[in-house]
């Protein structure tokens, strides 16, 4: 018997962790299109989001289930009885779809896991021509000419954590170390249904044992398909092909991004074909930019392992070892896909040979990058290590400071320093250079100029020019600006001499942003449209535009800065750099909040750049972009939120040693004042918490309460100064005397009018209902349970989707333009005290 459809779902599965963008996306693709398919591979919560979305509707949406139906009739069948149409007397099941449609002409339904059907566009198409609105999941497209696709990816890291903390709550006496729990997401894809399943055993295992046992994570519970990680693949592994099987094994086993050129060195003409089959199939993950590249989740690779046919998998050998031998940036990439060929029992003592001598070449142009993979018990790798040049001190200690060893890293290079010196080796001013780095990351730039002015004159070529950059670099830092210019200039002499472009593109980066430095605007826009023309590569290209955005953003208009994140974005993406990816994610959430985006994207922005800053070692940068998290909690009047950021960021700076943190006591009692903390706001001890000046001076205004000296000084540095120790925080200490704001609200809700600008709330009930509750009550706060009763009187909701619905209804409400008027409060919300409500209908 056909299964009914759910209306609405168990407790305890209407919330999702991190998809919020995802259901509004949803939500808008459902208003346009008359045929909504949500697509990703299994486990990523596909039937979670459109479930959820369904029960949140005025009129609730049903769910019909038909992952256990094959053929047509019977889904035809489970569709018809799911809806609670006769099926009696329908000849095909073409007409007793038809009958079905025309009972819900004009209403909306799902189609839950429609993957199974050979040909889908035939259960759908009888529905929508019968004026049926459909919204489906599958793991690839129905095919139909009216479908509209989302792809549903993965979450992010932050996001898998906090669902796993979430669905861990309570089974175990202690909290999980969350680096380990951060491990665990990246193993299992950051998957929900891989996720949820590790939590359940949080009871009797820790998260590195969880690890330890991914294969052999199950449930009791639930329909067999979704009991393991292994027999969700299964499902959709059965409904490929032979040739899509083997093909598919074969692509696994590039552990880096691969192109259709690459497919099809390895699968021959058909590749083109295949990828685009296995992409719109779910199994492939697409990566934009310039040159479209391909991906698969581990949990895939890890499935498939075994089963590619030994010619496919002599083929990729090849085709990785032809990649390796091209040489340029990509070989930087591809150390995975090169100690595979080389731990593989089926290569050649050919393939062997030409693997060691891509990685001599990969030590000569990237030598911290390479060790890892050469440290540890495995033979092979010992050998080869071993017969690597004195650089290994070199590229050990970047390893040691990038995995957070900053003081094991500089006692490494420390002892090798004191032995070449012995020795008399010239590989001296290298380490130096190296050591001189390591003190720029950390701030100490008068000990990476000594570094630097001893190392340059036994440095040529290439080594002379990287270590003149860095020397201006550190210059520029310390406010030597006339001196930076002339390394900056020697460094481009250098590249110019070894007929270097990416070289001297390098440098006009660097001296456009020496010039916003010292406020010559059109210099450094003029240099860097040089820089521009000269990079090539689109990793380096990138590199500049973020660059040109870091200047916008520091010295020039923030709003400019982020007007230009997307093509910066775009370039990293295509240059398949995930550092520089991080960096402009970093840059953009540093930029939000000067350049007016309300706290709430803000924070958006942080929640995306956190998880890929961490992943790829950018720690100052995440420990500038916690602060920000802390300002823009502040705005939002989400005092506690922001002192747990500030914490973070205390916590950051200790564990990787990075500078004192100039101006953190300075936002606390900001903050503190903000929320009218002001005991809290007077305990701070700015002399030895704050030690930028600027900050610790807006601090001590707050305090006096001097407010015209106040809003002066906050003038000035809207228009001059630094992100994060500056603009920012002058954002925080001016909502502190921001004249009041007046709210001008209909008496029922129908519109509301703020800074001269009107909104219409017309169809929209319950935020028309919630807007004036929070009006009338003046400044205080309005319950949870208040506001739910208030915003859906007389309708019966489960706990969960209640407090999911009035969370988007504020969201909504924020985006409308009240981002910093509706606070969140301990238990509910309220309206800033500061807002003057006018509620009326003139």
């Amino acid at each position: 018997m056909a299964p009914e459809a759910r209306v609405w779902l168990e407790h305890g599965e209407l919330d999702l962790v991190g998809r919020d963008e995802d259901l509004a996306s949803l939500a808008s693709l459902a208003a346009r299109s008359p045929l909504v398919t949500v697509l990703g591979p299994g486990g990523v919560g596909k039937t979670r989001l459109v479930s959820l979305w369904a029960a949140d509707r005025a009129e609730p949406v049903p769910v019909v289930p038909l992952a256990a139906e094959q053929t047509l009739p019977g889904a035809a069948q489970a569709v018809a009885a799911g809806l609670k149409v006769g099926t009696e007397g329908a000849p095909t099941p073409e007409a007793l779809l038809e009958r079905t449609g025309r009972r819900w002409r004009g209403r909306t339904v799902v189609l839950d896991n429609l993957e199974q059907l050979e040909d889908a566009a035939r259960i759908v198409a009888p529905l929508l021509d019968a004026g049926v609105r459909i919204v489906a999941t599958s793991r690839r497209p129905t095919g139909h000419p009216r479908e509209q696709p989302l792809h549903l990816e993965p979450l992010s890291v932050e996001a898998g954590v906090a669902l796993f903390g979430r669905r861990a709550a309570g089974r175990a006496p202690t909290t999980p170390d969350q680096d380990a729990v951060r491990r665990l997401v990246a193993a299992v894809d950051r998957l929900p249904f891989a996720i949820e399943l590790a939590s359940s055993r949080v009871g009797v295992l820790s998260p590195d044992q969880i690890l330890a046992r991914l294969d052999r994570l199950r449930s009791d519970h639930g329909e067999p398909r979704h009991r393991s990680v292994e027999a969700c693949l299964e499902v959709s592994w059965r409904a490929l092909g032979t040739s899509e099987q083997a093909g598919l094994a074969a692509l696994c086993r590039f552990t880096t991004p691969f192109s259709v050129d690459d497919a099809e060195a390895v699968l021959g003409d058909e590749a083109l074909e295949l990828v685009e089959r296995l992409w719109s199939w779910s199994w492939l993950q697409r990566r934009d930019g310039g040159w479209v590249t391909f991906g698969v989740l581990d949990l895939v690779r890890a499935f498939t392992a075994g089963r590619c046919p030994p010619d496919l998998a002599a083929a990729w050998r090849e085709r990785v070892l032809a990649r390796a031998e091209a040489g340029g940036d990509d070989l930087r990439h591809m150390r995975p896909d090169l100690w595979g060929v080389l731990s593989d029992p089926d290569a050649t003592v050919e393939d062997r040979a030409r693997v060691r001598s891509a990685l001599r070449t990969l030590v000569s142009i990237a030598p911290a990058s390479w060790l890892p993979w050469f440290e540890g018990a495995d033979a092979d790798r010992s050998a080869l290590s071993a017969t690597l040049d004195g650089r290994v001190a070199i590229a050990r200690a970047a390893a040691l400071f990038g995995a957070g060893r900053p003081v094991v890293a500089t006692e490494v290079l420390q002892a090798s320093l004191d032995r070449a010196r012995a020795e008399g080796d010239p590989v001296v001013a290298e380490l130096l250079t190296q050591r001189a780095l390591f003190a720029v990351r950390r701030g100490a730039y008068p000990e990476a100029i000594d570094d630097l002015r001893v190392a340059a004159p036994s440095l040529r070529g290439a080594h002379l020019a990287v270590a003149l950059e860095r020397l201006g670099d550190a210059l520029r830092m310390q406010g030597d600006f006339a001196e930076a210019e002339e390394a900056q200039r020697r460094a481009l002499a250098t590249w110019v001499e070894l007929g270097s472009a990416p070289g001297q593109a390098a440098c006009w980066s660097h001296l456009a942003h020496l010039a916003g430095a010292r406020g010559d605007r059109d210099g450094a826009l003029s240099a860097y449209v040089r820089a521009e023309q000269l990079a090539a590569e689109p990793e380096q290209r990138g590199r500049i535009r973020f660059n040109r955005i870091n200047y916008e953003s520091t010295w020039g208009d923030p709003a400019d800065a982020l007007a230009r994140v997307a093509s910066a974005l775009a370039d990293a993406e295509a240059s398949g750099n995930d550092e520089l990816r991080a960096l402009v994610l970093g840059l953009a959430a540093l930029a939000s909040l000067p350049a007016g985006e309300p706290p709430e994207r803000t924070l958006s922005r942080v929640e995306e750049a956190l998880a890929t800053l961490v992943e790829t070692g950018q720690h100052g940068v995440a420990l500038a972009v916690r602060m920000t998290a802390a300002i823009a909690h502040g705005l939002a009047g989400n005092a506690d939120d922001a002192l747990v950021a500030l914490a973070l960021a205390e916590e950051e700076a200790r564990r990787w040693s990075l500078p004192p943190l100039i101006s953190v006591g300075g936002i606390r009692a900001l903050v503190a004042l903000r929320a009218g903390r002001r005991a809290e706001a007077e305990a701070v001890d700015l002399e030895r918490t704050c030690a930028d000046e600027t900050v610790r001076r807006l601090a001590r205004l707050a305090l006096a309460g001097d407010e015209d000296a106040l809003r002066a000084e906050v003038a000035v540095l809207d228009r001059v100064g630094t992100i994060c120790a500056r603009r920012s925080v002058a954002r925080l200490a001016g909502s502190l005397v921001t004249l009041p704001t007046t709210l001008r609200l209909a008496a029922d809700g129908d519109w509301y009018e703020l800074a001269g600008r009107r909104v219409d709330l017309r169809r929209r009930g319950p935020m028309r209902r919630l807007l004036v509750a929070l009006a009338r009550a003046r400044g205080e706060v309005l319950s949870t349970d208040d506001l739910i009763e208030l915003g859906w009187p007389e309708e019966r909701i489960l706990p969960d989707a209640a407090r999911m619905r009035l969370h988007t209804a504020v969201r909504t409400l924020r985006k409308t333009g009240l981002g910093e008027l509706i606070e969140t409060v301990e238990g509910g919300y309220r309206l800033s005290p500061g807002t003057v409500c006018d509620l009326g209908d003139r």
